[in-house]
């Protein structure tokens, strides 16, 4: 008997409130940990940076 896998499908619609609430939650953490004064040394800024570059690319 041979198994079969089933993909699970979903999709976010762009346009519902909860999606958009979350999108905004997602926007205001992001401010307040961008101006949110931290002492780290420069390989640890740059990944930081590298980091925030990459979420908002995205």
């Amino acid at each position: 008997e041979k198994r079969e896998s089933i993909e699970w499908n979903y999709e976010i619609k762009n346009n519902s409130s909860e999606y958009l609430e979350y999108l905004q939650k997602k926007k205001d953490q992001e401010e307040l940990l961008k101006t949110t004064p931290i002492q780290l040394n420069p390989f640890y800024k740059k990944k930081v940076n590298e980091y925030f570059n990459n979420l908002t690319d995205e």
